[in-house]
């Protein structure tokens, strides 16, 4: 029979106060992450609107073709930097958790120096896992079901010396994919309408843009650190 206190740990809304509580406390370290990626993307994606609907930045008439094709633009930056710096967000969020988990002490070069010795063995299986992800998100529903699944393959790669890290993720999120979804679910919504919010918030000048994009990067870790707690508790990895 399982032990009363061992399913509240392994509930999904102990689950979110814990990696609530692992933000706040990381929040010196991981504040200032989310800026330099939300300031990255948000400069991009400026790039982008400058070339492909530059009538946008003056307010003025596009055509619906031109928005579509400036969404997809949107849509590439942040695939770009999710592949290329990915790796690095992901390690460092995941480090900062389990640090705290542990009771260890932190500061932002020990989360940098670990996310820069793991980014060589993240980098292919990160990579693999978001543009399954990210491409099965055009449809919406196969790329939720790869979410759930590849939900620990960050974790995995951080701590564990393992071959096939999808498949292992598949396995361990067995059983626990309903309180994850249950946690990402307005956090997925977010994703899906951003593009909309940005440019609702482009009229307001770039700052606001990076404050948007900065905003939708912290949301990103916290939900890095809900996938480690996930995976600690199902590994009893925790100290």
């Amino acid at each position: 029979m399982l032990d009363p206190l061992m399913a509240k740990k392994k509930s999904a809304f102990n689950v979110a106060v814990r990696a609530t509580s692992y933000l706040f406390s990381t929040a010196h370290i991981m504040v200032p992450v989310a800026i330099v990626f939300g300031t990255i993307v948000g400069l991009l994606d400026v790039a982008v609107l400058s070339v492909l609907a530059p009538e946008a930045i003056q307010g003025g008439p596009t055509d619906q073709s031109v928005m579509i094709k400036l969404m997809f633009g949107w849509w590439g930056v942040m695939l770009l930097i999710e592949v290329l710096l990915g790796p690095i967000l992901a390690a460092m969020a995941i480090y900062a958790a389990r640090t705290r988990s542990h009771g260890g002490s932190l500061s932002f070069g020990k989360a940098l120096n670990f996310a820069l010795a793991r980014y060589k063995a993240m980098f292919k299986w990160h990579a693999i896992a978001m543009l399954t992800i990210q491409v099965g998100m055009i449809a919406v529903v196969p790329g939720i079901l790869f979410l759930l699944q590849y939900a620990f393959v960050d974790s995995i790669l951080c701590l564990e010396d393992e071959e096939r890290p999808l498949n292992r993720s598949s396995r361990l999120t067995k059983g626990r994919r309903r309180g994850i979804f249950a946690l990402v679910f307005i956090w997925l919504v977010f994703t899906q309408v951003l593009g909309f919010m940005e440019l609702a918030v482009l009229g307001q000048g770039t700052g606001m843009l990076i404050g948007l994009m900065s905003g939708a990067y912290l949301l990103n870790i916290w939900v890095v650190m809900v996938f480690y707690t996930f995976y600690e508790d199902r590994t009893g990895k925790a100290a």
